[in-house]
């Protein structure tokens, strides 16, 4: 039963992957383990997200909380982000996603433990 649901969580990725290209998986060598889909979807589903909320995506990578992020009503979402090549990648994706519901989206590149999260609501 355990491997089936580890198969529909890489499904239901995979479908995420195909939505909004490139690759969210780590691979077993990755220090990089990206939260499900799924749960993301879950998680902010039972949070109950409103327009005064604030997501902060600390250690973005490659982006998945961000974009499912962007589906919900969030006042603004910061994706932080020290890696160069990742922020770069990360601002495409985020031109795409302005058009959704959030109205404030932007990427940082700094290291987390040096960003300023006072007006966060998730991080």
């Amino acid at each position: 039963m355990e491997r089936l649901s580890c198969l529909a969580h890489r499904a239901f990725d995979g479908a995420f992957d195909l939505r909004y290209g490139g690759s969210t998986w780590g691979t077993a060598d990755d220090e990089f383990h990206p939260t499900s889909s799924r749960l993301l979807h879950r998680m902010f589903q039972r949070l109950g997200v409103t327009r005064d909320d604030v997501l902060i995506d600390l250690g973005c990578g490659f982006r998945r909380a961000v974009c499912i992020g962007a589906q919900y009503p969030f006042r603004r979402i910061r994706a932080v982000e020290p890696d160069p090549a990742t922020v770069e990648q990360e601002q495409r994706n985020v031109a795409r996603l302005r058009a959704r519901q959030v109205a404030d989206l932007r990427v940082d590149r700094t290291e987390a433990a040096e960003y300023d999260c006072a007006d966060a609501t998730f991080t």
